[in-house]
């Protein structure tokens, strides 16, 4: 009877220490933030991190440096709605679901 007991208080035991919940706490931090003067539509950041482009909704594309400097201006048109970048740094993938296009953009 004493091992019964023994066995079934290890087991609840193991049970206990496997099943109890863990809390764990993310530090986060803003390390910059890009003042726009029109609202974004979407967002893409090279694979370098070199460069982050933003699509505002007057159809630009906003290069910005990783230091948070704008570089250039590129206007696409309004009926780009989505924006990806590329294997390589200097390409951009500019989609528009209302013409069910994708232009595919080289930057020098």
């Amino acid at each position: 009877m004493k091992f019964k007991l023994l066995i079934l208080s290890l087991s609840l035991l193991l049970v206990t220490a496997v099943i109890t919940p863990c809390f764990a706490a993310v530090e986060w931090s803003v390390q910059k933030k890009l003042q726009l003067e029109r609202p974004p539509v979407d967002v893409a950041v090279s694979p370098s991190d070199k460069w982050i482009f933003v699509l505002n909704d007057r159809g630009e594309v906003l290069v910005f440096s990783s230091d948070g400097g704008l570089k250039e201006k590129i206007t696409v048109g309004k009926h780009i709605d989505q924006i990806k970048v590329g294997p390589r740094d200097n390409l951009l993938y500019l989609s528009s679901r209302k013409k069910k296009t994708v232009e595919i953009v080289e930057l020098d």
